[in-house]
């Protein structure tokens, strides 16, 4: 008997009850809807000179990757009348396929299936060296060069949920250093020498670099790869906020009256991160590690993973430097966002656009202030520390000329935040990647104040504009 045909009876169980049947099938990729603008009272017109993140003071970031493309060949798309009892025709590669070929129940009852690893079965279909994990990239080629199917199917699922857990895991680095390196650098500027360093809530850190992994994994990997990333990412992050991930939080709850120098500060936080990266990198290979090694017929197994076709599709990774640019504006806003409030930063809209500056807003340069062409006033105020209100900030211009930040982005992004949701500071991205959009939803989300409703108003006069914002606004500042 040829090998060939060997190969055809190999498959031949697994596809008899399709031996008659043919599907004409084309490649289709699920559309993807942008998320459309909101409609609200203010509408955003950012000009294209403030609308861009010069970000000169930040040194390019390290990479941390390699290409996760290099061994991955392009596969062909099927055309033309399927033959489905060949074991090496070229199939579609959607779920449909995964389906029609059962592979769910040859992997659920696979002869020794409970007790094989994902190497044992290798093995025990004549494929030599397949080896996966995290640093590792398991390669099924074509179909019959050398695999045939089913192994070809179940093994080309493997590399791609194989090439999903390396992406997160080296974008899990990436975003430690980016969140390391771009906080930094606004500390640097932003915060006045005496003051106590920022951010020292360090569940507020965590959420910030878990984001920031969230969406360079959402970048990097291109549709549908981001979904299944993403899912990975946050069941991994909800582990690391409790238990043994807790631990940075209690630690940080020791006597915080001692006010650390600043090499002791930035040596504190850059071990926390480390601490942050090393346990999600962990979680994420343990559990890598526990798919692979765990019977391949058990829902613990690749069995589980592999379920109804999830990885049985095109995925494919860009390298990080490709998309560096397109995270940097949106990670750099999460985290000036943070500063902001940890100065007790918020939003006040009212009227009379009456001072010196560009239509009528406050002309000191560190001041954060915009005016409407209706005279409309949107300022950046803060809380100081006897409750009242100022109106500048230590070193404020750089948020605009070394930052791209504009005081009409600041204070629109997140006044259309509250109007459309109906709260302050509310995050839509808490179970997703924040997008790279820089006017999606919500990317700036500081608390707003509007000082022209009447009872605001009334307070402003009576308590000041901190009090009235606090109690009669019902702000968190």
């Amino acid at each position: 008997m040829t090998q060939g045909a060997r190969n055809r009876m190999a498959r031949m169980p697994l596809l008899l009850a399709l031996a008659n049947s043919a599907l004409t099938a084309a490649q289709l990729s699920p559309a993807i809807t942008a998320n459309s603008t909101a409609n609200s009272n203010i509408t955003l017109a950012t000009n294209s000179t403030n609308s861009t993140n010069s970000t000169d003071k930040l040194e390019p970031l390290p990479v941390t990757t390699v290409s996760l493309l290099g061994n991955i060949p392009p596969h062909p798309l099927a055309s033309g009348p399927l033959n489905w009892t060949d074991p090496c025709a070229i199939l579609p590669l959607e779920a449909d396929t995964w389906n029609r070929l059962n592979l769910d129940h040859y992997l659920a009852t696979y002869p020794q299936g409970n007790n094989y690893s994902l190497s044992d079965y290798a093995l025990s279909v004549s494929v030599q060296n397949w080896v996966c994990g995290i640093g590792e990239m398991c390669d099924a080629q074509q179909p019959c060069n050398p695999i045939p199917g089913p192994q070809w199917e179940v093994l080309y699922a493997v590399q791609n949920w194989n090439l999903v857990q390396n992406t997160l895991y080296n974008a899990i680095a990436m975003a430690m250093t980016m969140t390391q390196s771009i906080t930094s650098a606004l500390v640097t500027d932003l915060y006045h020498p005496a003051k106590r360093s920022p951010l020292w809530k360090w569940n507020e850190i965590f959420s910030i670099a878990g984001g920031i992994a969230a969406l360079i994994a959402s970048v990097v990997m291109v549709w549908p790869g981001t979904l299944l990333a993403i899912g990975i990412w946050y069941s991994i992050n909800a582990v690391i906020g409790t238990g043994e991930g807790a631990v940075g939080i209690m630690l940080l709850d020791k006597d915080k009256k001692d006010e650390p120098d600043p090499f002791q500060r930035w040596s504190e936080f850059s071990w926390y991160l480390g601490k942050w990266q090393s346990l999600a990198q962990g979680i994420l290979n343990n559990r890598t590690s526990d798919v692979i090694n765990a019977g391949i017929s058990t829902p613990q197994g690749i069995s589980g993973v592999l379920k109804n076709g999830t990885y049985f599709r095109r995925i494919e990774a860009r390298q990080f430097q490709h998309v560096e640019s397109e995270i940097k504006f949106t990670a750099t806003a999460r985290i000036l966002n943070a500063i902001i409030r940890d100065y007790g930063g918020f939003v006040t809209v009212g009227e009379g656009c009456k001072y010196k500056g560009p239509n009528g807003a406050w002309s000191d340069p560190d001041s954060i202030s915009y005016c409407y062409p209706n005279k409309t006033m949107m300022n950046v105020i803060r809380s100081n520390k006897h409750g009242h209100a100022e109106h500048t900030w230590y070193h404020g211009s750089v948020i605009n000329s070394s930052y791209g930040f504009t005081a009409e982005y600041l204070t629109t992004q997140s006044y259309n935040c509250q109007i459309k949701y109906g709260k302050p500071e509310f995050n839509p991205y808490n179970e997703t990647a924040i997008p790279t959009d820089r006017n999606s939803d919500c990317i700036i989300n500081l608390p707003v104040c509007d000082t022209r409703i009447p009872e605001i108003k009334k307070a402003i006069k009576k308590h000041g504009t901190v009090k009235a914002c606090r109690e009669v606004g019902k702000l968190p500042i």
